[in-house]
C-alpha cells in the first residue's frame, strides 16, 4: 500500500483497492476484539477460534454458536458495495453463512447476505430477496479448499466472482442498504419474531468490505494476492 495525497491508494493501477469500509486480516486480534485495519469498525468475536488461513490466521466458526458481530449502524443508503473474502467450506448440505444482515420481517426489508446454500449454490442478497438476489453454483472442486469470493454491486450490476472469474451477474438498478442492525460473520440473524440466529460451519480470512463496487481488474488483483 502507498500513502497518497488524499490518503491510502491502491497498490498500483488496477491493484488491490485499499479504500475499504473495514478490513479484517484475522491476524489482528485483541482478546475478543477483531481489529479493523482501518481502525473504524472493530468486530466482537463470539466463540470463533483461530485456524490456519490463506495468509496467517483465519477464523473458524463451528456452526453451533460462533460469530463475529460488527456494529455498522452508522452506515446508511449504501447504493453500491462489495465484499472480498477467502472462504473454506465443506460439502455438508448445510447453509454456510459467510456474512449476514437483516432478512425476513426486517422493518425496512433490508438484507445483505452471502451464503453457500444447502443445495451448494452461492446466494448473494442485497436489499430484499425478491429484487436483490443472485445465485451461482459453488464449484464442487473447491470444497475443503481456500477459495476467493467477491460479492459486488456497483449500482447497476450485481455479481459473484470466484477466484477472479465471473460466476454470475445481472442488471438490477436501485438496490440499496441501510445497516439497521449489526453485520454478522459466520452467522445470520433472521429478522422474524422472535429473532433467530443461524450459525455456519465455515472458515473465513481476509475479509474486506467496500462502499462501492469493484472492477474486474481489482477483483483479479484480490484473487491473486495469495
Amino acid at each position: 500500500m502507498m500513502p497518497g495525497l488524499f490518503g491510502v491508494i491502491a497498490d498500483g493501477w488496477g491493484g488491490i483497492p485499499t479504500d475499504y469500509l473495514f478490513y479484517y486480516t484475522m491476524d489482528n486480534i485483541s482478546g475478543t476484539t477483531l481489529n479493523d485495519e482501518g481502525g473504524t469498525y472493530n468486530g466482537t468475536i463470539g466463540g470463533a477460534t483461530t485456524s490456519a488461513g490463506i495468509d496467517g490466521n483465519a477464523l473458524s466458526f463451528d456452526g453451533v454458536n460462533d460469530s463475529v458481530v460488527t456494529d455498522l449502524t452508522a452506515e446508511s443508503n449504501l447504493t453500491a458495495l462489495a465484499v472480498s473474502v477467502w472462504v473454506k467450506v465443506d460439502d455438508d448440505s448445510s447453509n454456510r453463512f459467510i456474512f449476514g444482515h437483516g432478512g425476513e420481517a426486517d422493518p425496512n426489508g433490508q438484507r445483505f447476505i452471502a451464503t453457500v446454500f444447502n443445495d451448494d449454490s452461492v446466494i448473494f442478497d442485497i436489499d430484499n430477496a425478491e429484487t436483490g438476489r443472485i445465485s451461482a453454483a459453488f464449484p464442487p472442486a473447491r470444497f475443503g479448499l481456500w477459495t476467493h469470493l467477491v460479492f459486488t454491486y456497483d449500482g447497476t450490476t450485481q455479481a459473484i466472482y470466484e477466484s477472479g472469474a465471473l460466476l454470475n451477474s445481472r442488471t438490477q438498478a436501485g438496490l440499496s442498504l441501510d445497516y439497521t442492525i449489526n453485520l454478522r460473520l459466520g452467522s445470520y440473524e433472521k429478522r422474524n419474531s422472535p429473532f433467530t440466529v443461524y450459525y455456519a460451519n465455515v472458515e473465513l480470512d481476509q475479509f474486506r468490505h467496500y462502499r462501492r463496487g469493484l472492477t474486474t481488474d481489482e477483483i483479479a488483483a484480490l484473487a491473486a494476492e495469495f
